[in-house]
């Protein structure tokens, strides 16, 4: 009775996919690829979670559209690519009623990879880095995520199948790292100046699309996000 599928599975981030990258090309790409053979079997609708880290690296920190080109710089990127590229073209040549959407820097229970620090903190776990307090990163509730993800699945007619699905505003690390010393005094936080350089640079996303074409719009600011996540998600125990 399924009428459609949302693909998420795969391996996320850039460590586990270089440290194993036929794993990674095996369970991205042709993972994908499985998955979208079913769908064009049994005629299902199709959403593919893709990310905007496919957009590469921008120090201009221009805002960044969908029509912009992909430049991925490593291999989770390549992977997410490919399978981007493998859903869009299925719509083309076969027909699938395929959506993709860009996340970014999607913060809040649940979370798979990325720094936002409240879990280290509650746990009592130190952090330290070298550098980084200034890097902008475009954090997404997980929540606007998954409505705009919903949207993306749901709404029809569309002019375009792929989609930024992000909060469409940057800010510093330091922002983040205020709400968790805010929230728990004790944290231990200690991020240095400036630059990441293992992070991704880029600008924000532009959702002018999402807005348009699926009544996209972020309902959560990093602070009341943040908030939110605080409150809902569960205490660590000792």
């Amino acid at each position: 009775g399924a009428t459609g599928i949302i693909h998420q599975a795969g391996i996320i981030g850039e460590p586990l996919c270089r440290a194993d990258q036929a794993r990674a090309v095996a369970v991205n790409v042709q993972g994908t690829s499985a998955v979208l053979e079913i769908a064009r079997a049994h005629d299902l609708r199709f959403t593919f979670i893709s990310t905007a880290t496919l957009y590469g690296r921008d120090p201009t920190l221009r805002p960044l559209a969908e029509e912009d080109p992909a430049d991925p710089v490593g291999i989770y990127d390549a992977t997410k690519h490919m399978a981007e590229t493998l859903c869009l073209t299925y719509g083309k040549a076969w027909g699938v009623d395929v959506t993709a959407v860009r996340t970014s820097f999607v913060y809040g229970e649940g979370h798979q990879v990325g720094t936002y620090y409240l879990d280290d903190a509650r746990e009592g776990r130190s952090i330290q880095e070298a550098a980084g307090a200034d890097h902008p990163c475009e954090y997404t509730y997980v929540k606007d995520v998954a409505r705009g993800i919903f949207l993306a699945h749901t709404v029809r007619p569309l002019r375009h199948r792929l989609f930024n699905i992000t909060s469409g505003v940057q800010h510093p690390r330091k922002d983040l790292i205020a709400l968790v010393r805010a929230a728990i005094p004790d944290a231990r936080i200690d991020v240095g100046p400036g630059i990441s350089e293992s992070a991704n640079l880029r600008g924000p996303c532009q959702i002018h699309r999402a807005r348009i074409e699926l009544g996209y719009e972020p309902a959560y600011s990093l602070e009341t996000g943040f908030a939110d996540w605080l409150a809902t998600s569960p205490t660590p125990t000792s």
